[in-house]
């Protein structure tokens, strides 16, 4: 389910470095050489390329962190889009903070806005094409992953739609019902092997109730047969938010759904 999401983040990432090196030379010109400002650089580009070198590793630290603490497997362009802005500062204040303790209090403030203002107006713009290429329904260059539910019901329905504006194409569903086109059932319970063996399957989605124990042992041993990515949707669904948690106890997994903003150190700081 999040192979794509993945590639996105490690695309992302990598083209920061170069909308951050874009940025620090766009900056420099406007501000020392495009002749709307009167005033010299004080100090001299090297000094000013130290920037760059702090800026990368902390830029990419702080959105790490982020996206870590942001448990929802979604595409929110305005969360997104407050990530980095958050990054942005966080890196722009240590940054300051080690000028100052150097005693390099001479750099330019307006270049540093430039650059700051720059770098975020070009990150947000490369993502919005980055996710328009590998998530358009009609993009040709990423290969469309296949899921099959098993289950059909309103959290499969819905999660399918979502799947489908992600460029995922379904398969369809596997219930206990009759098969019906107009549902897209193709099979039943029983029938998920050749199924599986009929089409090229990448991931299985599981919504059953849990008390069909049974026929959700058989489901995963068929997916661990087949080498298939395979998740499974609680029906208790409802209870859980959409910051929960899984933590493991000795192996025992559990379900924090009690979110406390205070558990994120950014908020505590």
């Amino acid at each position: 389910m999040h192979n794509l999401r993945r590639l996105y983040m490690k695309l992302a990432k990598i083209i920061d470095i170069a909308v951050i090196l874009l940025s620090f030379v766009l900056s420099w010109f406007i501000k020392f050489n495009s002749g709307l400002f009167d005033k010299p650089a004080s100090l001299d580009i090297q000094t000013y390329l130290l920037i760059v070198a702090l800026y990368v590793p902390l830029y990419l630290f702080f959105l790490t962190i982020f996206y870590k603490e942001e448990k929802r497997s979604n595409f929110d362009l305005f969360s997104e889009f407050s990530k980095i802005l958050q990054s942005n500062i966080f890196a722009l204040l240590i940054i300051v903070a080690i000028f100052y303790i150097l005693k390099l209090v001479d750099f330019s403030r307006i270049f540093l806005f430039i650059f700051i203002v720059l770098n975020f107006s070009i990150s947000i713009l490369q993502r919005l094409i980055l996710k328009k290429i590998l998530f358009s329904p009609n993009s040709k260059i990423i290969s469309k992953e296949k899921v099959l539910f098993v289950g059909l019901n309103e959290i499969s329905e819905r999660l399918s739609r979502i799947f489908e504006k992600n460029n995922y194409q379904i398969i369809g569903y596997i219930t206990e019902k009759e098969v019906s086109e107009k549902e897209k059932t193709i099979g039943r319970i029983k029938d998920i092997e050749s199924i599986v063996n009929n089409n090229h399957v990448d991931e299985i989605i599981v919504a059953l109730p849990l008390n069909q124990e049974k026929e959700i042992d058989y489901i995963v041993n068929i997916c661990e047969k087949y080498g298939i990515r395979t998740y499974l949707i609680p029906d208790y669904f409802k209870f859980i938010p959409s910051k929960a948690e899984i933590e493991k106890i000795e192996g025992i997994p559990l379900i924090n759904i009690r979110y406390s903003p205070l558990d994120e150190w950014t908020n505590r700081f």
